[in-house]
């Protein structure tokens, strides 16, 4: 009896390892199965130039977002990214001589290769070329816990173009310090606290002679913080999503 008793004991803990280890799997997918990470590629223009390109692709939860480092290390923002293991797809703006069109981009994963094509608008006609990127797998690990480092994020600005600005943090003497970047002008954040992931400041800036604050409130988790903006830059205080990424 007894032995029959510890033979079910070790065969429902067995069952019991076996679920727990699917669920976790399952929870956390392989990374090198995902097009997170930083990527990089090269084409040639018509007059015989190289030029590096680099997307780096970020994900909250099942969503992707992520940029193109453009001209002038300018990030241009990906649209309407799409992934259905192995396949991935994504739109990136594009402006050439003061003509807007779109770049569409559609690749197969394979661990750290992506291999496809890229359709383009060229003096007003459609063109293709091979697509074929690599994935830096250091990218892939994670950052070290806290919040020290850049982090991007954008918001709508008057005319409803993405503003791009930065925070940056840093530790001196002990203290955690943050500076806000919009353009060039950089000012420090006041009333900063972060205590077990929750992180809130203030930014005062003057725009075209008005004075107005910002108020920042999120939490980080990871490479991310989500939150919320209140600024009274319209004139009265107004609300927006926070959404910043670790650079």
């Amino acid at each position: 009896m007894k032995t029959d008793f510890r033979k079910r004991v070790w065969g429902t803990t067995l069952v019991a390892l076996v679920l727990n280890t699917r669920i976790a799997t399952a929870a956390e997918p392989d990374p090198s199965a995902t097009p997170v990470g930083i990527w990089k590629w090269g084409w040639s223009t018509p007059a015989g130039q190289v030029v590096d390109m680099t997307l780096r692709v970020r994900a909250d939860g099942t969503n992707y977002s992520g940029y193109i480092l453009g001209r002038n290390n300018k990030q241009i923002p990906i649209q309407k990214f799409s992934f259905t293991p192995p396949n991935l797809a994504f739109e990136v703006p594009r402006e050439v001589h003061g003509h807007k069109s779109m770049a569409r981009y559609q690749g197969e994963l394979k661990e750290h290769r992506l291999a496809g094509r890229m359709e383009f608008e060229r003096d007003g006609e459609p063109r293709q070329r091979e697509w074929n990127a690599s994935r830096n797998p250091e990218s892939l690990k994670p950052r070290q816990p806290g919040l020290r480092g850049l982090w991007r994020y954008q918001v709508k600005a008057g005319d409803g173009d993405a503003l791009e600005l930065t925070v940056r943090f840093r530790f001196e003497n002990g203290k955690l310090l943050g500076y806000n970047r919009v353009f060039d002008d950089e000012v420090p954040v006041t009333d900063l606290e972060s205590k077990e992931g929750e992180i809130k400041f203030n930014v005062a800036r003057e725009w075209d002679g008005k004075k107005f604050t910002a108020r920042y409130r999120g939490k980080a988790m990871g490479d991310l913080i989500k939150g919320t903006i209140e600024s009274d830059f319209t004139g009265t205080m107004q609300t927006y999503d926070w959404v910043a990424w670790r650079d």
